[in-house]
């Protein structure tokens, strides 16, 4: 999928790299680490709401085990990428793979990653220690050692910082202030501000609510992280900030945005409340970087649901390289790809 950036680089300056250039290093990037949105021709024996039940259970192992979002992104990639680049990959190989590719996945992101006896045991016993070090290095020459791409997380991290800068510029400019051009600055302060996060966590938790949702559904494979990323902003602001945030135009997005409506819709309706971990219970503050299993197998086939509705509704049928496929909430791998409740970890 070609995209054509319709304005500048939305990037301030920085002090220590050319933002212009740190822009389509992100966008280069976004595109060499493409997956195959036909990758389950390659694999005959698998099916779209594997993948999805798949997604669904890792999503839970973060959770229970407080991994961070960028972790969990990481190892969606990793799957993706790796089921792209092999073929006839049996559907009892799918959780070696995926916990694999989560256990490579904490170890770049996490301070103090779970053991590998930890991954272990949270596959009940379909996967050992030395099962996962020998995948571990099946996976990475597939991948080419290739582990620090620009995930759905990161895009989204970068436009809700711009989106609040703008903000704030746009906030005291109708206040009749003078705008301060970030911009057009450089001096070490103005790096400072943009690198700290000064977003909402609550609603950066609800677009990464929505995106949750819509990375468990093989259709996101027919579109790049930023395009996923801006129209899950889109859905939650307007075209404007769209156009401000990201360098996108709508005409580059509609696509994806059509496609993510229907989870949108049902993330609307079913509503959001942002969790808050045991442990940090008694904080003001919640932690969106934290990976919450907020979006489920249950919310996506109401998603799908809705596809169906919206279909109805339009006297049409959508045609789609990757078409949706229901979860069956009573699919045999459900028994199978359970992690254990938080009370219940290992020491």
């Amino acid at each position: 999928m070609s995209i054509i950036s319709c304005r500048v680089c939305p990037l301030p300056k920085f002090s220590w790299a050319n933002s212009e250039e740190v822009w389509e290093l992100m966008h280069r990037k976004d595109k060499s680490q493409a997956r195959n949105a036909l990758m389950l021709q390659r694999h005959p024996g698998l099916q779209p709401r594997m993948r999805s039940i798949l997604l669904d259970w890792l999503t839970e192992v973060c959770e229970v085990y407080r991994l961070h979002r960028e972790t969990n992104y990481l190892a969606i990639d990793f799957i993706d990428r790796y089921l792209s680049s092999q073929t006839q990959v049996p559907k009892q190989s799918l959780q070696l793979i995926g916990i694999t590719c989560l256990f490579i996945a904490s170890k770049i992101e996490e301070i103090y990653p779970p053991k590998l006896s930890e991954f272990a045991y949270v596959t009940d016993g379909a996967c050992s220690d030395d099962e996962i070090i020998i995948k571990e290095l099946v996976i990475l020459k597939a991948l080419n050692w290739d582990l620090y791409p620009m995930t759905i997380n990161s895009w989204l991290s970068i436009y809700m910082q711009l989106y609040s800068v703008f903000e704030k510029e746009n906030k005291a400019e109708r206040r009749g202030r003078k705008r301060r051009k970030i911009c057009k600055e450089a001096d070490s302060s103005k790096d400072d501000y943009f690198m700290i996060p000064i977003y909402s966590s609550y609603f950066f938790a609800q677009i990464a609510h929505l995106i949750d949702l819509c990375v468990l559904d093989i259709g996101c494979l027919r579109f790049p992280y930023n395009v996923i990323a801006t129209s899950a902003l889109y859905h939650f602001t307007n075209e404007e900030i769209v156009n401000q945030c990201t360098s996108l135009c709508i005409s580059d997005i509609k696509d994806c945005i059509i496609w993510m409506t229907p989870f949108a819709m049902v993330v609307r309706e079913e509503g959001f409340e942002i969790p808050k971990f045991q442990k940090i219970a008694d904080m003001s503050e919640t932690i969106p970087n934290l990976q919450s299993h907020t979006a489920d197998l249950s919310l996506l086939d109401k998603a799908h649901k809705k596809q169906v509705e919206l279909d109805a509704n339009n006297n049409k049928k959508v045609v789609s390289a990757c078409p949706m496929t229901p979860v069956s909430c009573h699919d045999p791998l459900l028994n199978i790809l359970t992690p254990p409740k938080s009370h219940s970890k290992r020491k």
